[in-house]
């Protein structure tokens, strides 16, 4: 799980970093480089389902200090989006 939390925000920043060259030079390789980013993330995402299916007590539904939606849940519509996205 941390290894799949670590590449997630890994992923997360190089994506932004590539946004950004994107939105402020127009760089047609840093808009493949998202749409590769997506993809890799909704791997991740994918792979990271049967992590909570073997250790439920992972959960964020599981805690008792708030109310949260069940990771598996988040990760399914997480994944829906990405598929969502043009190219990935």
């Amino acid at each position: 799980m941390v290894y799949r939390t670590f590449f997630c925000c890994e992923n997360t920043i190089r994506f932004l970093r590539a946004r950004d060259a994107w939105e402020q030079h127009g760089d047609p390789d840093a808009r493949a480089e998202m749409q590769r980013l997506a993809a890799c993330e909704r791997d991740n995402a994918r792979a990271s389902l049967p992590i909570y299916a073997a250790a439920p007590w992972l959960d964020l539904a599981e805690r008792t200090d708030g109310r949260f939606s069940p990771c598996a849940d988040m990760l399914a519509e997480k994944i829906r989006l990405l598929e969502a996205m043009p190219a990935v």
